[in-house]
């Protein structure tokens, strides 16, 4: 109920990543995954690094492909279920719950394939802060790195 609260306390981006922050020390992923690791061409380095995340199926595939028709389709039902435990009635929990998948069905869509996520060039993409705010300039980084004190940084998309 308390994380409910936060979600529903924000107004504005920086909002919205300084949340993001504290989620991911909670183990929990919005939007996408973000931790230390060694560095992916430099063992003796460690390095922060973004990831694709943030969608409750797991796999892109299952948002993708027809064989999993049956088990969207079971998804969006526990979605709305879970809109009807916090207290929304019947037509706003479906209703939520189609925007809730067609959110995330817009994220895994521009996500790798499990193909493409083995391959390591394709991960290994730097960036100082500068240019993450340069890429995405609706996401207030500054924020997010603030609120997790980082000053210097070099990461790995």
């Amino acid at each position: 109920e308390e994380q409910l609260k936060k979600i529903d306390a924000i107004k504005t981006p920086e909002e919205l990543m300084k949340l993001k922050s504290e989620f991911d020390y909670l183990g929990v992923n919005l939007f996408f995954g973000a931790g230390v690791s060694p560095d992916l061409k430099n063992s003796k380095k460690n390095i922060f690094w973004l990831s694709q995340a943030g969608y409750g199926l797991g796999d892109r595939e299952y948002y993708t492909d027809g064989k999993y028709d049956e088990i969207r389709k079971e998804y969006k039902k526990y979605i709305a279920e879970l809109f009807s435990l916090i207290g929304l009635n019947k037509a706003e929990s479906e209703r939520m719950s189609v925007e809730t998948f067609d959110f995330e069905n817009r994220i895994v869509t521009a996500a790798f394939t499990r193909v493409q996520l083995r391959d390591v060039e394709k991960q290994y993409n730097l960036f100082d802060k500068k240019k993450l705010n340069e890429l995405t300039p609706m996401i207030k980084w500054d924020e997010y790195f603030t609120s997790k004190k980082m000053t210097y940084l070099i990461l790995s998309l």
